[in-house]
């Protein structure tokens, strides 16, 4: 068992599982490696002023408990878009007392809050998941565009039922950093003057 401690060397070659506690509360719970990344991660999150994107839900299901919320690869409210990054990982992980039919939707906004990107397979193609009572975990991978501007943006992450309800909401739960595109002979777009995304011709030759 790992008792938060400044002897990680000690943890790791004594332990094989491990637990974090945050408010006299456990936090994490996995193998020793695992805890000790957790708890560093946190500590770096704290002294950043950054907090777990579970602790950004505005609404939730009373029937519904999310334990973890990911997005591109983090738990807390702030992450970066490498230049060149084609994908963004989402994984919402809970437990539901109640069968659900639901999807994960996710919209970019700008920093006034007027959306400029959106991802709704649920709206855009009827896709769902039907999710039994007990311990859930979803994932998505969603395609980015190649040309996007540089700058801070704001994340909504939802996990709904679509065109009927919210199960989750997570308003403002991550500000994304994007670096755009960019080469020697190229500069990122900005989104003042020529908006969030580049768009490209059919034919790569034109």
């Amino acid at each position: 068992i790992l008792f938060v401690s400044h002897n990680m060397a000690a943890v790791r070659s004594l332990c094989q599982k491990g637990v974090v506690l945050k408010d006299g509360k456990t936090d994490y719970i996995g193998t020793a490696e695992d805890a000790i990344q957790h708890y560093l991660q946190s500590a770096s999150a704290a002294i950043e002023g950054q907090k777990l994107m579970v602790d950004c839900i505005t609404k939730c299901k009373s029937f519904l408990k999310i334990t973890d919320i990911q997005i591109n690869g983090t738990l807390y409210n702030r992450t970066s878009l490498a230049h060149g990054q084609e994908v963004l990982d989402v994984l919402i992980k809970g437990t539901t007392k109640e069968p659900m039919h639901c999807e994960v939707r996710l919209i970019i906004k700008n920093p006034g809050g007027s959306p400029l990107a959106a991802y709704a397979p649920g709206n855009y193609n009827g896709s769902i998941v039907n999710l039994q009572p007990g311990d859930f975990s979803i994932v998505r991978h969603i395609r980015l565009p190649k040309y996007m501007a540089d700058g801070n943006f704001f994340v909504d992450l939802y996990l709904y039922e679509p065109y009927r309800q919210n199960f989750i909401e997570a308003s403002d739960c991550q500000i994304l950093h994007i670096e755009g595109f960019y080469d020697p002979y190229t500069r990122p777009i900005t989104l003042p003057s020529e908006g969030f995304l580049g768009l490209e011709s059919k034919n790569s030759d034109d």
